[in-house]
């Protein structure tokens, strides 16, 4: 008897915790869409559904380590301190260099090194330009004209730097999910175009504060944005490319139209490329493409600029390569849907497109 009633309670409760566990499972819309894609792609060309998703795809887009991205510069703050403790003619320098000497300023997270460097040459420019060198000892003068020539060679290492903060690097990783559909996330894209602009104008404009620095990283902190589109470049492409094999597979196999003529198999799979490629996915392959154009010009604007660290320099270029297979991939598998409409005289333009009536692939 006591066995007849646990049976019943214990169904109900491994069925209420599968549904706990289920809903705390996140969902994924844009690989579901992908996903349901191919597999009324595969049933349509009467094909073998793809293989799944390989996670191992994305384990490959791994930034370099800290240690890789974080460059080191001379320690000068002892000469530097030396060099100007008798010296009353540049009180903003002398405050600038008891703020590097203090506890704090010794672990400055990278963008107030950066602040703090670009303020320090402004500074030393300035006293050098406001003292003249007869007022000092031609040896005060030689020195401190190479202090700042060091600091300025040694300021792209500093805005390199920012690339190994949390905030960057979260960027540059991928996101457990890719970019959602429907969802329009920008703000990132503007702090990396800003990020890119500071470095064009490194050497030429006024040094920021850190609060501004802070601000222009702040965004990147707030979002995964950056790691969701670098794991939908993966995706899409992965989805493309296993589509694009799936026409070319039954042009190979067995073509759709043999007399060049409309079947009803060709139609059910014009109606998967009008419903579900040009309906749904297509739509967001624009939204991700719209957003990875705008990506892939601030990254070429980085890639330009001097003094990376090579370990950065290789990641950029293998980002840029991710970005090129995606735009392939599309042109690929529209060629392929072209190709597969146009031998069965359904393609746009041709006189089965219009008398093609929708045909449901629930």
């Amino acid at each position: 008897m006591l066995k007849r009633l646990l049976n019943p309670f214990l169904i109900s409760l491994l069925v209420a915790s599968g549904l706990l566990l289920g809903g705390c499972q996140p969902s994924d819309p844009a690989a579901d869409l992908q996903a349901d894609y191919l597999s009324r792609m595969a049933r349509a060309l009467e094909q073998a559904p793809p293989p799944a998703f390989d996670r191992q795809l994305l384990l490959a887009l791994r930034p370099p380590a800290k240690r890789e991205l974080r460059q080191s510069a001379a320690d000068s703050r002892i000469s530097l301190l030396n060099l100007l403790v008798d010296t009353a003619d540049c009180p903003r320098l002398r405050v600038l260099i008891s703020e590097r000497n203090s506890v704090l300023g010794k672990v400055m997270q990278p963008s107030h090194q950066l602040a703090y460097e670009m303020a320090l040459i402004d500074e030393l420019q300035g006293c050098l330009t406001h003292t003249r060198p007869h007022t000092r000892s031609n040896d005060w003068h030689s020195e401190l004209t190479s202090l700042l020539r060091r600091k300025q060679q040694e300021l792209p290492l500093h805005y390199w730097n920012l690339f190994a903060s949390d905030e960057l690097r979260q960027q540059l990783r991928f996101a457990e999910h890719g970019t959602p559909p429907n969802v329009n996330q920008t703000q990132w894209l503007d702090s990396l175009t800003s990020l890119a602009e500071l470095g064009e104008q490194l050497h030429s404009m006024p040094a920021p504060s850190a609060a501004s620095l802070d601000a222009l990283l702040q965004p990147l902190a707030n979002t995964e944005a950056g790691g969701q589109l670098l794991h939908s470049l993966v995706r899409l492409t992965y989805t493309l490319e296993q589509g694009t094999q799936l026409l070319s597979q039954r042009a190979t196999d067995k073509p759709l139209c043999p007399i060049g003529k409309p079947t009803p198999q060709a139609r059910i799979v014009q109606n998967v490329m009008v419903k579900y490629y040009a309906g749904q996915l297509q739509p967001y392959l624009a939204q991700v493409s719209q957003q990875a154009q705008q990506w892939h010009t601030q990254l070429a604007r980085l890639r330009r600029l001097p003094n990376a660290p090579l370990a950065l320099q290789g990641y950029l270029a293998e980002l840029d390569q991710r970005w090129q297979r995606l735009e392939h991939a599309t042109q690929a598998h529209v060629q392929a849907w072209q190709d597969t409409l146009r031998s069965c005289q359904l393609a746009p333009g041709q006189s089965g497109w219009q008398s093609s009536a929708p045909i449901d692939q629930r």
